[in-house]
């Protein structure tokens, strides 16, 4: 074959991974926030957020949360760049809850695409194509691609700054610089986890420069204007907390499990989860076994110095101090970070372990079965993953629930204990019920004087209850006693809606802090 007709090949087989990675995130694209999610109510504070940004107040800067209580609802979360940009276009085109994922979509295509650039910046071409088949079906990457969350938006920023990164340090242009600035700076107010490129890029210029980083103008340059904008926002998002009390994660939970060194106490009960999630979600158990296999094999000499082991260690040091959270199933989305490096890694191997050499046709056997091995269990997790449903039958029950509430009366929602099982704080706010019967209110947390705190809310004027059966069957709340004070207006299949407008209890209850005791 001749090289043209090689580059012709390689640049089919580049569209065709790029077509079929567009064809496997464009899966569940076109569903509303219909219950059909994983991490419902991380979706539904988006939604809700765009929502109000469009009925109520665009103001990029004061997001608005359903589950606001008696205040406007304003919360702390990051900087809100996706609802506010589908608000925008709710503007224009009409209301369509489908942009939320199309948004998505739209920023995991060119993160596809900036993935791509950066595997053949990096890797011969053979290896490349196949690192971007493995980012391709990366479950992790491929869930986020319709996910009503800020990780897909963080991803591409976390790419594409990483990968003008390595531009600029090879190039010295500025064109690349500004890119790596915009993006990096992007990816951090989008999510703050993506200050694992901060770490990447310190071992960068120390890798190059060494002390001599420090008489590097661009550099402080780089480090003023992508932190100064992050903590910006952050310390503003942060005086929203104070102020309203409302947060998405970050002050009542986030800061709190990282504030101390008691995070090193629990690493030994952390750091299994994070290594399970990273091996059955992102590195696959064939895919490990190809690195093991690969770990001294220095066969690419187009990696830049040492740069997949800097890269591995800063995701490490993030994983070990954010353990509590990241070791977590329900989490397994803030590991989609590791995704491009074990796809550059899985190209890398692959390619340098199929080489000549002693035993080579038995090696690549070996190699060629993991390989498609792990590409294949990557489809099956994609394959299981499709089309969830896992809220599906809450969403029906809110859905039936609205039709019996009456429009814009504020509504209670029972919600678990704002500590988890080590006394810290947590975010548990059940915030789908709010988005889905489209009423405001409060959460009413679970927990010692939980009955007082109803009590109160029925006296602000709060007229119906929606209680899961879950936290029923956890001992939340007493169901009995619930149905006996409080007339029941439908039993759905998840959920239960209470008119608490009346309380036939309240003369049995009378002078008692909290009743019956929990």
């Amino acid at each position: 074959m001749t090289p043209w007709l090689d580059r012709v090949a390689s640049r089919r087989a580049l569209w065709l991974l790029l077509v079929l990675g567009g064809l496997v995130r464009a899966v569940d694209v076109w569903h509303p926030v219909d219950g059909g999610v994983r991490e419902s109510w991380r979706e539904a504070d988006v939604a809700a957020i765009a929502r109000n940004f469009y009925r109520e107040d665009d103001r990029l800067w004061y997001p608005r949360i359903d589950w606001r209580g008696d205040g406007p609802g304003f919360v702390e979360s990051e900087f809100p760049l996706h609802p506010w940009l589908v608000a925008q276009a709710w503007r224009a085109f009409g209301y369509h809850e489908q942009w939320l994922r199309l948004f998505s979509f739209v920023t995991a295509v060119l993160a596809l695409a900036v993935f791509a650039a950066l595997a053949h910046d990096l890797l011969p071409p053979a290896a490349a194509h196949l690192a971007l088949a493995f980012f391709v079906l990366a479950p992790l990457a491929v869930r986020m691609a319709s996910a009503i969350q800020p990780e897909p938006l963080m991803l591409l920023g976390y790419l594409t700054g990483i990968w003008a990164f390595l531009r600029w340090l090879r190039t010295a242009r500025r064109g690349w610089y500004a890119l790596a600035l915009v993006a990096t700076t992007l990816a951090l107010l989008t999510k703050i986890t993506a200050g694992v490129m901060g770490l990447l890029f310190l071992a960068l210029v120390w890798d190059r420069w060494r002390w001599g980083m420090l008489r590097r103008p661009a550099l402080w340059a780089f480090a003023a204007v992508s932190l100064g904008l992050t903590l910006a926002w952050y310390v503003h998002a942060h005086g929203l907390w104070l102020r309203y009390g409302n947060s998405l994660g970050i002050s009542n939970e986030g800061y709190v499990r990282i504030a101390s060194l008691d995070f090193l106490r629990s690493a030994w009960r952390t750091v299994p989860g994070v290594l399970l999630v990273e091996t059955a979600l992102v590195w696959t158990p064939f895919g490990v076994v190809l690195a093991w296999l690969g770990r001294r094999r220095q066969a690419l000499a187009r990696w830049p110095q040492r740069l997949p082991v800097y890269w591995l260690v800063a995701l490490a040091v993030f994983y070990f101090v954010t353990g509590r959270t990241t070791g977590e199933l329900w989490a397994s989305y803030y590991h989609v970070l590791s995704v491009p490096l074990a796809a550059l890694v899985f190209g890398q191997v692959t390619w340098g372990l199929s080489g000549a050499g002693a035993g080579a046709a038995r090696r690549r056997r070996l190699v060629a079965a993991l390989a498609g091995l792990a590409l294949l269990f990557e489809a099956a997790v994609v394959a299981w993953e499709a089309h969830p449903r896992r809220f599906q039958a809450h969403y029906e029950d809110a859905r039936a629930f609205a039709d019996l509430m009456a429009p814009g009366a504020p509504i209670a929602v029972l919600g678990p204990s704002i500590h988890d099982q080590h006394g810290l704080l947590r975010a548990s706010d059940p915030s789908y019920f709010f988005f889905w019967t489209d009423h405001r209110g409060h959460v009413l947390h679970a927990g010692p004087g939980a009955m007082a705190r109803l009590t109160a809310l029925r006296r602000k004027g709060v007229r119906y209850l929606i209680v899961e059966h879950h936290a029923l069957r956890k001992g939340w709340l007493d169901g009995a006693w619930l149905r006996r004070c409080y007339r029941v207006l439908r039993r759905g299949q998840r959920a239960t809606l209470y008119d608490i407008g009346t309380d036939r209890c309240a003369s049995s209850r009378a002078g008692q802090a909290d009743w019956p005791p929990l």
